[in-house]
């Protein structure tokens, strides 16, 4: 059996409107020592449209910094703790911390059972499903990504 651990990144423009947009995806694979991957949807850009008044500039530089941070660090491992525990913590400890911000990590799903495809399919479906903004060249970026 092949788990599988993910986080949504989704942005809130303002905290006094209750629209928010899937922009990112965190993929946690326990089984396969450890890796974290983040997947951000090149599509964000429409975000700029929605909200003129937003600071473009700055959501890629907090991107930047979430995927920095996700290539440095390690999801520990506490006695006792499920999984998707222990990714929670590594995204609020050292990826991006819990405030008011207009961006926020979903509580992590466990997806078990993934047995049937590749990787960078299993991947590609999981975008096409949960990113509310998607590219035609997902499938590339994804497929590099697990070969880092």
């Amino acid at each position: 059996m092949r788990r599988i651990v993910y986080s949504i990144l989704q942005y809130r423009h303002s905290l006094l409107r209750s629209e928010m947009f899937n922009i990112g995806l965190v993929f946690y694979f326990p089984d396969e020592g450890d890796k974290v991957i983040f997947y951000c949807s090149p599509g964000i850009k429409a975000l700029a449209n929605i909200y003129p008044d937003m600071d473009y500039q700055m959501l890629i530089t907090y991107i930047n910094y979430i995927d920095n941070n996700i290539k440095r660090g390690q999801v520990k491992h506490y006695s006792g703790l499920s999984i998707d525990m222990e990714l929670k913590m590594f995204l609020r400890q050292c990826v991006l911390l819990e405030d008011a911000t207009v961006l926020r990590f979903a509580d992590p799903v466990i997806a078990s059972n993934v047995d049937s495809g590749d990787s960078v399919t299993i991947l590609k479906n999981f975008a096409k499903i949960l990113l509310s903004f998607r590219d035609a060249g997902e499938h590339n970026q994804l497929r590099n990504l697990l070969l880092q």
